[in-house]
C-alpha cells in the first residue's frame, strides 16, 4: 500500500514538472540588410524567469552554426529580444533561429533574406 502511494506521488510530481515546462510559444526573426542586424524576439511566459527561461539561442546561416548564446535567465516574464550582427548575409540566404527552454522544448523560426 505504501509503495502504491509513493508511486502515485512520484507520478504526480513528474507530471507537474513536465506541465510547467514548455518551449517558447512564438519565435520571430527579422533581418535588417542595411544595418546587417538580426533581431530575434520570443514569447516564453514564465512567472519565474530566473529559474524557467530560454537558456539557449542558436542562429544558423544556410544550415551552419554562426551564433550559439547560452543564457542564465530571461529578461521578462513574457519573453525577450536579442540583436545580432551578421555581416556575411546575402539575398537568398536562409537564417534559422532555434530557442531552447532550460526545462524542456525547442522552438524555431526560419527566414529567407530578400
Amino acid at each position: 500500500m505504501k509503495k502504491c502511494i509513493l508511486l502515485t506521488l512520484i507520478i504526480l510530481f513528474l507530471g507537474m514538472t513536465v506541465a510547467s515546462a514548455h518551449p517558447a510559444s512564438l519565435v520571430n526573426a527579422t533581418y535588417d540588410k542595411e544595418k546587417k542586424n538580426l533581431i530575434v524576439s520570443f514569447v516564453h511566459k514564465s512567472s519565474a524567469p530566473a529559474s524557467h527561461y530560454i537558456d539557449q539561442i542558436k542562429v544558423q546561416l544556410n544550415k551552419k552554426d554562426v551564433i550559439i548564446q547560452n543564457n542564465f535567465s530571461q529578461e521578462a516574464e513574457s519573453g525577450g529580444t536579442f540583436y545580432y550582427k551578421l555581416i556575411d548575409v546575402k539575398a537568398g540566404d536562409k537564417i534559422t533561429v532555434t530557442t531552447a527552454c532550460n526545462k524542456m522544448g525547442k522552438k524555431s523560426a526560419d527566414i529567407v533574406v530578400k
